[in-house]
């Protein structure tokens, strides 16, 4: 019984700390590790869903590209480099110049037309 014990912690040893998610070490991408409650590296449909409201639910089927039922890092990296933000046009320039708020106003009164 000693020997198993022994076996066990010198195993549990030699094994290391159990690795630490992508998410959980800050290396991951924002709204995946937002997204991955379990810190599991890899979000599952109900995670999905529950991160993603407006997003139609047959888009978790088409990110899951192996068919495994959760998207891993992978498979997220995957889809968002088809779906860049460097690909959507740039918004409009602000001008640089300053709006006019009201209309100038005169300290002299205009001369009247005539006639």
């Amino acid at each position: 019984m000693k020997t198993y014990l022994f076996a066990l912690v010198c195993m549990a040893f030699l094994s290391g700390p159990a690795l630490a998610s992508v998410c959980e070490e800050g290396r991951g991408p924002a709204r995946f590790c937002a997204a991955d409650k379990n810190h599991d590296d890899a979000l599952s449909s109900e995670e999905f869903s529950s991160a993603f409201p407006d997003i139609q639910a047959q888009a978790f089927t088409i990110i899951d590209s192996n068919a495994d039922q959760k998207i891993d890092l992978s498979e997220w990296q995957a889809f968002m480099g088809n779906h860049d933000a460097k690909q959507m046009p740039a918004p409009p320039a602000a001008s640089s110049k300053p709006q006019l708020i009201e209309p100038p106003q005169h300290s002299a009164p205009m001369p009247k037309e005539r006639p």
